[in-house]
């Protein structure tokens, strides 16, 4: 059977219990929500003092937690930027 990280890579969002409760304990990112919040906050306020937000891209803080689901190494770290940018995951645009 396939063994993972050796022959296939898993990972989580939003470091959940589900990850660290796993067997392995699975590699998950972390959005930190807090942040989030700060940065719309911010969108308001050029909203409200008439700047024009539309297409305005921000990123959205976040973090990886490396676990034994999933190589830490090199390859593993550009594998995950991959999926972060593909996925568009830590980027909100704003409409």
């Amino acid at each position: 059977g396939a063994r993972i990280p050796d022959d296939i890579l898993v990972t989580g969002v939003d470091n959940s219990r589900v990850a660290a409760e796993s067997q392995p304990r699975m590699t998950t990112i972390e959005r930190l929500y807090s942040q989030r919040g700060g940065l719309a906050c911010q969108l308001l306020k050029e909203k409200w003092q008439g700047k024009d937000i539309s297409g305005k891209r921000i990123e959205i803080p976040y973090q990886v937690i490396y676990s034994e689901s999933f190589d830490s190494g090199d390859m593993g770290q550009a594998i995950m930027n991959r999926l972060l940018k593909a996925a568009g995951h830590n980027v909100l645009e704003v409409q």
